[in-house]
């Protein structure tokens, strides 16, 4: 057991800790003494030596503490159903989104960083967490579940899918399929969840490479009623059409609004239906500032009696038709000088140049000159639907403005998309076994719920004005926590700029 030794030199009285001990080779109690300071005459306390004084390291704070304070009832979340993984779980999702860097760098950015709660280090110790995540997935679906339920109700849900590419070659849902990025390799295929107005993720499923989108919505509704989603909106990409879709959304009773593909005959009578009556200043409304047109027919798919609403927009049409002559110009004026032996050789020539537009042109040659003569029934076709979008809906009876608004937020999960491929660096894949696969996809998942909190938040204070999500985070991680020699800790000192930030967020100032 320690005690403090005085012990008086000249004018000064110097305090030791000291501690008894048995020294079993000379079998006598002897002492040990550490310097601990000097006695101060007037106030009695005891001044340290000038050297503790001296900052021994520096860790990043800031950052990690605004993460900490905007995710804390996620943080309770994920203690009830995880317990002793939860810190680790939580750690790992802010490295995530502080660095968007592989996890084999996730040691460094530890050892630089404030943080206590933690038992996961090493490359080895993630790949443990990651398998035992994804080997019994029953936490994770508990936590999905919970975390659903515990969401308020929302205006409408989006679901999508995307495919994310893998370097694996030993995991059995890795297929080939229709890649999104255009990468040359295999892939699983991602669906999220989200909440509308906010975006925030509410659940996600995997599915085999080779599955499209329109094979994933029954299990989607399966998945959604057994989590007990309350959906007033259903939000669906062109990708999820199809008459099988339609009937099923129908039969299930799932309100939902999903853009007609032009590529349809439904669409094509639809257009030429409602040219002049979209031209007709009656049907004309102001979104947001801008003028747009609207008008709705009663269709029958498959059985299933379904609105459209066609929307006209005037600017944009300008703008589609702009492009299109622009680029028909250019190809004009590219081809005129070329010498080719035969059509096929200029047609190969053209779809290189400028890919999409030799369905404008015929093609024909005169002694080697190429003659591109404009097809004037294709293009007034494509020019009547430019700036024209149809939305179907059922059993949702909203105004235009909203059907228009609720169609534009379904961008959100582009958005989330674009995050986790280029923000959070999950673009490809680096997994060689299933249950890995499962716990590195719901750390996403966890990393992607911060993100579009943190977002939502930055949109809401008008910060977004100033900062990004990553510019923000790195302006707050130049706070730090300075451990002294003595073994204590302060913070660095923390500027208008980011004392607003915190203000901003209601997230309160930093302290230790």
């Amino acid at each position: 057991m320690s005690y403090l030794v005085k012990q008086k030199s000249g004018k000064h009285v110097y305090i030791y800790e000291a501690e008894s001990y048995w020294d079993p080779e000379k079998k006598s109690a002897r002492q040990r003494r550490r310097y601990i300071g000097k006695l101060d005459p007037q106030t009695g306390e005891i001044v340290t030596p000038r050297k503790s004084v001296n900052p021994r390291r520096a860790r990043r704070f800031g950052a990690h503490y605004l993460i900490r304070q905007l995710s804390a009832s996620l943080m309770e979340k994920l203690k009830r159903t995880f317990h002793k993984q939860a810190a680790d779980i939580f750690n790992l999702a802010a490295y995530q989104l502080c660095e968007a860097q592989p996890f084999n760098r996730f040691k460094y950015w530890l050892e630089s960083t404030y943080i206590d709660d933690f038992s996961c280090v090493t490359s080895q110790d993630i790949s443990r967490l990651l398998k035992s995540l994804g080997r019994d997935d029953r936490d994770c679906k508990q936590f999905i579940h919970d975390w659903v339920y515990a969401s308020p109700a929302s205006r409408a849900v989006v679901f999508d899918i995307t495919s994310l590419s893998s370097f694996g070659r030993l995991l059995d849902m890795l297929e080939w399929g229709y890649n999104r990025d255009r990468d040359r390799l295999p892939q699983i295929n991602l669906g999220m969840t989200l909440r509308i107005p906010d975006g925030i993720p509410l659940s996600y499923h995997i599915y085999p490479g080779s599955i499209g989108d329109v094979s994933t919505l029954k299990g989607i509704v399966k998945e959604l009623k057994s989590h007990k989603i309350s959906i007033s909106r259903f939000v669906l990409d062109r990708g999820f059409y199809s008459k099988t879709n339609i009937r099923e959304m129908a039969d299930n009773a799932i309100p939902f609004l999903i853009p007609l593909p032009f590529s349809t005959k439904l669409s094509s009578a639809l257009i030429s239906e409602t040219k002049s009556v979209l031209e007709n200043v009656k049907n004309a409304f102001v979104f947001k500032k801008h003028t747009l047109f609207h008008t709705v027919r009663e269709v029958h798919i498959d059985g299933v009696l379904c609105r459209a609403h066609v929307f006209l927009d005037p600017d944009r049409r300008n703008r589609e038709l702009n492009t299109l002559m622009q680029r028909m110009n250019d190809l004009e004026r590219w081809i005129d000088p070329q010498s080719f032996k035969r059509v096929s050789d200029a047609k190969t020539a053209i779809q290189e140049e400028a890919r999409g537009l030799l369905r404008y042109y015929r093609v024909k040659m005169d002694d080697g000159n190429v003659q591109l003569i404009r097809k004037d029934r294709t293009v007034s076709y494509q020019k009547n639907r430019m700036g024209k979008t149809i939305i179907l809906s059922k059993s949702v009876r909203l105004p235009r403005e909203e059907i228009v608004d609720l169609y534009r937020r379904k961008d959100m999960v582009e958005k989330l998309f674009d995050t986790l491929k280029n923000e959070l660096n999950c673009d490809r894949l680096r997994i060689q076994n299933h249950e890995s696969l499962e716990g590195r996809l719901f750390i996403a998942f966890i990393t992607l719920i911060m993100y579009f909190n943190l977002h939502s938040r930055l949109h809401e204070s008008k910060l977004s004005e100033k900062y990004s999500t990553h510019e923000l985070l790195k302006k707050l991680d130049t706070i730090c926590a300075v451990e002294m020699a003595n073994g204590q800790t302060r913070l660095t000192e923390i500027s208008k700029k980011q004392r607003d930030i915190f203000n901003a967020l209601h997230a309160s100032i930093p302290v230790l």
